[in-house]
């Protein structure tokens, strides 16, 4: 597996961003961030800098269909700030 993800324990007892990650981002790329502890089942708070903006989303991992399958995917909020940085169009 090319990406990774900090155990919960990092979080304790704060539940801070402190767990780090390396994921693939809607560019294809592999970067590394900050999450959090999971705030539902299936999504994790997370940031992480893309072309020197700070990007705000959530990870989760890939489905089994495409290329990187049980891989960690951070997905962008596309209402947030600097959600464009990976060259998307809004």
């Amino acid at each position: 597996m090319r990406t990774s993800i900090d155990p919960e324990a990092v979080c304790y007892p704060s539940g801070r961003m402190l767990r780090r990650f390396r994921a693939f981002c809607p560019d294809g790329k592999i970067r590394a961030g900050r999450c959090g502890l999971p705030n539902t089942w299936f999504f994790i708070p997370a940031r992480l800098k893309a072309n020197g903006k700070t990007v705000t989303g959530f990870l989760m991992q890939a489905d089994n269909l495409g290329p990187n399958e049980g891989e960690i995917e951070f997905c962008p909020y596309k209402y947030r700030k600097n959600h464009t940085a990976f060259g998307e169009s809004v």
